[in-house]
């Protein structure tokens, strides 16, 4: 029997922003351990160096943080300070889950801020051969795409790595922050945009209203190995509510500042956070409007068939909700 969790005992959703350099250090282990299975350092190493992997994504975060001046869109998931750590996990200071995003064009680094917060030490630590040659290919194209993103719907929010503690997958942890980001969006009337790592990834993002803009391979169509490639799905959300402002509320009253010193130097954001790929060409996907429709009164219905037709709307509801969180923190 698992106990219920208390007011006080509820992990809550804290801005980086002014994190400390111990906050920011700690958040970049949560992201590298959330990536234990990605799929594309998987395919890119052969599955043989798992711990390489995390190794590397944790220092592709490190890299993200030490290359922003703003940091204002970047969250974690925090426990409680009186909370204990997870058997066999990581200690209880290191955020449950964490979101790492900047708002383009106004804080996307240049090349040369990449390469003062380590982009190429980023680059020599890859895992493997391939891992080289995805993040040459990758960088340019992200930076490509951002840009008519944002020439066809201004300012946005790139999210650029997402991830959940693996003890706390399936466990609402990651929706529980990704809500809040989105809340946060959407009082500011913003897009969002990212590139999910997986197909478990993509259903993740979609349920919290992300739409496939895109397929492409980590790799140039013409290179051998391209065809085994995973996919890449590059995927958009735009705000939701009246003026931007809708979506279930949030902003600033919803979040905690975490504030402490070694909070920032100028930077740059690492285009190539949390991504796999594809030797697919690009697809475009577009939402189909919902016919209207006449709503008619309802008829009166036998007590029998009206207690079966509740008791399956129930039993429908429970799997739906089981199923919306099934991967939940695989992204």
């Amino acid at each position: 029997m698992v106990a219920s969790m208390s007011v006080e005992e509820q992990p809550r959703v804290v801005s980086l922003g002014l994190a400390s350099a111990l906050q920011l250090s700690r958040a970049a282990v949560c992201f590298g351990a959330s990536m234990v299975e990605d799929p594309v350092l998987l395919w890119a190493t052969d599955g043989k160096q798992p711990a390489s992997s995390v190794a590397f994504y944790t220092k592709m975060a490190e890299v993200f943080f030490n290359a922003m001046g703003d940091r204002s869109w970047c969250w974690a998931l925090e426990a409680p300070p009186q909370a204990n750590a997870l058997p066999g996990d990581l200690d209880a200071h290191t955020p449950q889950s964490v979101c790492l995003a900047c708002e383009v064009p106004r804080a996307y680094p240049s090349d040369w801020q990449l390469l003062c917060a380590g982009m190429l030490g980023l680059g020599l630590s890859c895992p493997s051969w391939r891992c080289v040659r995805m993040f040459v290919y990758l960088t340019p194209e992200f930076q490509k795409r951002h840009k008519a993103y944002h020439q066809a719907h201004g300012p946005f929010v790139y999210i650029a790595a997402f991830g959940t503690r693996p003890k706390l997958w399936g466990r609402g942890r990651g929706s529980q922050l990704m809500s809040a980001v989105l809340q946060h969006a959407d009082a500011r009337g913003m897009h969002c945009y990212l590139e999910a790592s997986s197909a478990d990834s993509r259903r993740f993002y979609a349920r919290h209203g992300f739409a496939l803009l895109e397929e492409m391979c980590v790799l140039p169509p013409t290179a051998a190995d391209a065809a085994t490639a995973p996919l890449l799905y590059i995927m958009a959300r735009p705000p939701r509510g009246a003026g931007g402002a809708g979506g279930g509320g949030g902003g600033r009253d919803d979040v905690e500042q975490t504030a402490g010193p070694g909070a920032g130097e100028a930077g740059a954001l690492v285009a190539m956070a949390a991504t796999d790929g594809d030797a697919a060409g690009p697809k475009a996907v577009a939402a189909a409007a919902p016919a209207a429709s006449t709503k008619q009164p309802p008829q009166p219905q036998p007590q029998q068939e009206q207690e079966q037709q509740t008791a399956a709307a129930a039993a429908g509801s429970g799997q739906a909700e089981k199923a919306a969180r099934q991967g939940d923190e695989q992204v």
